[in-house]
């Protein structure tokens, strides 16, 4: 067993969300967002795969976990999704962060070589790159929202790149949204 893995397996509960809603149960007790108009109130069924991400900007997160590291401010990239960022310190490492809807931890890692665990209490996958020296963690927001940290480094080993990303993936968790 890595020590990624154990680092995943052995964290705490310690995040803090940075998105709220208010929520009222529905008949069947599952909770949906409610709007109001002067004129009517309506209830609404929130929509998680495009609510989950609204007001986050992927830069804001990498950038407040990034702090202190030397890097670069990071900048908008779609490449993972619509909402990514990616900060590079040549001949030394790239980070990224990408919040990606409409898909779950299930769809995202290679099931053969992932280790599944935990970043600070919610569900991650954890999964070493094949062709470089990288890794990448992502973490679970809801079944159909992930957040996905990566790393590609100069040098080193996959290990040592999958250690790093973890320490980011345990700071970036703490400015999450909690998942429904």
């Amino acid at each position: 067993m890595t020590r990624c893995l154990t680092v995943l397996l052995g964290a705490t509960l310690t995040g803090v969300s940075i998105l709220t809603a208010s929520c009222n149960p529905t008949p069947e007790g599952s909770p949906s967002a409610t709007a109001t108009s002067p004129s009517n109130s309506t209830s609404i069924e929130s929509t998680p795969t495009t609510e989950t991400f609204a007001e986050i900007d992927s830069c804001f997160i990498l950038d407040r976990a990034m702090q202190g590291k030397g890097f670069p401010s990071g900048e908008s990239d779609d490449i993972g999704s619509d909402n990514g960022c990616q900060t590079n310190k040549p001949q030394v490492a790239s980070y990224s962060l990408d919040l990606i809807t409409n898909a779950g931890l299930s769809q995202w890692a290679d099931t053969a070589k992932a280790h599944k665990g935990s970043i600070n209490g919610r569900d991650a996958v954890q999964e070493p790159y094949d062709d470089s020296v990288g890794c990448a963690v992502a973490m679970e927001i809801s079944s159909n929202a992930i957040a996905s940290v990566g790393i590609s480094r100069s040098n080193g080993t996959v290990e040592e790149a999958c250690d790093r990303v973890t320490e980011v993936a345990e700071t970036v968790e703490t400015m999450l949204p909690d998942g429904n």
